[in-house]
């Protein structure tokens, strides 16, 4: 039997590896398999060990690869990229807010939230927030996009 968890927002059993809950279609946190750390709803990358979630962590018995000599740099160095910082919400969430019972207005939010992820996920991008009605997006985070 697949190992189930429990949604966050409505309780009912789920997949583990489920993204989103099929009963109300809340985001669900992405556990990382190489460190089983938590991950937010729409996340790539590990935000503990930097591992690429969805994939198996490499085995023990494997070597890693051959890393480059480090360059001299200071204590405090950073490393500069360009990235594309974008920010979506609902038009006309709140008018629509005053004509809904609160839990069908979540669950429109969920379904936006949800193919929102989808497509940013498609175009290469990085949910960093969900935010209300709203959705903060990053292009060329974690990885440099060419």
């Amino acid at each position: 039997m697949a190992e189930t968890k429990a949604c966050p927002s409505c309780g009912r059993d789920i997949p583990r590896d489920a993204r989103f809950c099929p009963q109300c279609g809340t985001p669900q946190a992405l556990t990382c398999d190489a460190c089983g750390h938590a991950n937010a709803a729409g996340s790539r990358f590990c935000a503990q060990c930097g591992a690429k979630l969805g994939e198996a962590p490499p085995t023990p018995a494997a070597a890693p690869p051959p890393q480059p000599a480090p360059l001299a740099r200071g204590a405090n160095a950073a490393e500069r990229r360009q990235i594309t910082v974008m920010f979506c919400d609902l038009v006309g969430s709140t008018a629509l807010s005053t004509r809904l019972d609160p839990e069908d207005l979540r669950e429109v939010i969920a379904a936006y939230h949800a193919c929102a992820a989808e497509v940013v996920t498609r175009f290469g991008g990085y949910v960093a927030k969900y935010m209300g009605d709203g959705v903060l997006i990053y292009f060329g985070y974690p990885e440099a996009q060419r």
